[in-house]
């Protein structure tokens, strides 16, 4: 299983479904990552439900949270106000393909043994005395129209650019039109394992069952700091390692570690990254481009106030070889600022599909 930015977000964008007022708080079970992880994501569900931002968007979503919850519940028998607890997912290597994930949330076996039985490409075995499924999938392989054109689109455009791709990149993980595999373990109704082989399905059993060696007790970076009321949190460590030479890994490879956190304390939402890079002068030019970075940002906010206020309340220090940028702010602010985004968005997509009719109309 690929465990990208894209599915940090994913991760952070699904706490939105699981809002309700409960008290009790899934923070990162260290006793959940294994003793030679190099990565980490948490998703803490119940932290989510109790920020001032979840009541928020619970007044205005009212409509889109109740359709959530009927679904889950008919789907998976997941009771969506407190029933879905957090998201652990984790790796000893950076490579594609190689995260597992830990869901704990309570749901109905027999509802969640049924979806998964009416895919295609799907054997049952069992890992641990536990109900399990291997589900195949081709790369780019896609359901309905619209995932088909996407998958049209990204074939031609991949094709199109193979020819100005690097001869030396290296890259992991199926490619287009090789079969994708991820290993799905119902393990006793409150937990589920998900990962991309049987073997990393089994090392996560042992871990769950206890068999083998945890971060608990054990004072690592990954899990040793984790910031109150954190609803998402990363770290990653020993980043020298990478081998992938694509996006942001030659920025990362340059850091020792990393850690990520937003959420929400005592009233008060923030967004904690603290980078510690391998030189002091590497540090400096990573603080450079952040401003610079935050100072395009600015730019392109042009006169939208909700998206300039959000900058006041954010800033970038350097520590020596550490590089700290914060985020300090309250809900209203932040709800401000995601529907300006949403407003762009809707604004910039409009355009682009009037584009794609004009040049359809040309043709």
């Amino acid at each position: 299983m690929k465990l990208t930015p894209c599915h940090s977000l994913m991760l952070a964008a699904a706490c939105v479904v699981g809002l309700s007022s409960q008290a009790s708080a899934e923070s990162l079970n260290a006793a959940h990552v294994p003793a030679d992880a190099k990565w980490v994501m948490h998703v803490d569900f119940d932290a989510f439900q109790q920020t001032a931002l979840a009541g928020k968007m619970r007044e205005k979503k009212a409509d889109d949270i109740e359709k959530a919850e009927q679904k889950f519940q008919e789907k998976y028998g997941v009771d969506l106000k407190d029933g879905l607890k957090g998201v652990t997912a984790f790796g000893s290597t950076y490579e594609a393909h190689t995260g597992t994930m830990i869901v704990l949330a309570s749901y109905d076996m027999q509802k969640v043994q049924k979806e998964i039985r009416s895919k295609d490409k799907v054997k049952s075995m069992k890992i641990g005395g536990h109900p399990a499924f291997v589900i195949t999938k081709t790369k780019g392989e896609h359901h309905g129209a619209e995932h088909g054109d996407r998958a049209h689109r990204d074939q031609a455009r991949d094709k199109s650019s193979k020819n100005n791709r690097s001869a030396d990149r290296e890259r992991s993980g199926p490619r287009m039109g090789q079969p994708e595999t991820m290993v799905v373990v119902l393990v006793d109704g409150e937990q589920v394992v998900l990962s991309s082989s049987q073997e990393l399905a089994d090392r996560a059993i042992a871990l769950l069952s206890g068999e083998s060696k945890s971060l608990e007790g054990a004072d690592s970076p990954l899990t040793a700091k984790v910031p109150q009321g954190s609803v998402f949190y990363g770290a990653a460590t020993n980043l020298q390692s990478i081998s992938q030479r694509d996006g942001f890994f030659p920025i990362l490879q340059q850091h020792q570690q990393i850690t990520y956190a937003v959420g929400e304390n005592n009233g008060e939402a923030f967004k904690d990254v603290t980078l510690q890079a391998n030189s002091e002068q590497v540090a400096g030019q990573v603080k450079n481009t952040i401003d610079g970075l935050m100072a395009f940002a600015k730019l392109w906010a042009g006169n939208e106030e909700r998206l300039q206020q959000v900058f006041t309340h954010a800033q970038v220090k350097q520590e020596g070889d550490t590089v700290k940028a914060e985020y300090r702010g309250d809900a209203d602010e932040v709800l401000d600022a995601m529907s300006a985004l949403k407003e762009r968005a809707e604004q910039w997509e409009q355009k682009q599909q009037k584009s794609r009719e004009r040049n359809r109309d040309e043709r």
